[in-house]
């Protein structure tokens, strides 16, 4: 069967084309079957914060607007720990080309002497 599409796929051009929509329309619609499932768990998270009368999507678009702002948060947070880490590579870094250099100097004096 594997060769019997492939063969179809390779006789005409436009059988890719047809193949790629249809695959692209089946996991398009699997997709969205799973994406009403999560809007519905957001809307009941955030379900404490609603007025009623909202509709449903303004209480989603809360609900993301906080995610968005406590990911902020945690970006400086992570910012500063990525910053301490660089300045300690960095002057690990330093203290090695220190020490290369000063074996770089004693090889240049031991090997004329040979």
């Amino acid at each position: 069967m594997i060769d019997s599409i492939r063969d179809l796929i390779m006789a005409s051009p436009l059988a890719a084309v047809a193949v790629s929509f249809l695959a692209g329309g089946i996991f398009g619609a699997l997709m969205s079957r799973s994406g009403d499932a999560g809007d519905e768990e957001v809307v009941h998270k955030a379900g404490s914060d609603a007025v009623d009368g909202d509709p449903k999507e303004i209480v989603v678009i809360r609900a993301e607007l906080e995610a968005a702002r406590s990911l902020l948060d945690d970006g400086e947070e992570q910012d500063e720990e990525i910053r301490s880490q660089l300045s300690a590579l960095d002057e690990a870094v330093n203290r090695a080309n220190g020490r290369l250099k000063l074996l770089l100097k004693s090889i240049r004096k031991v090997k004329p002497s040979e």
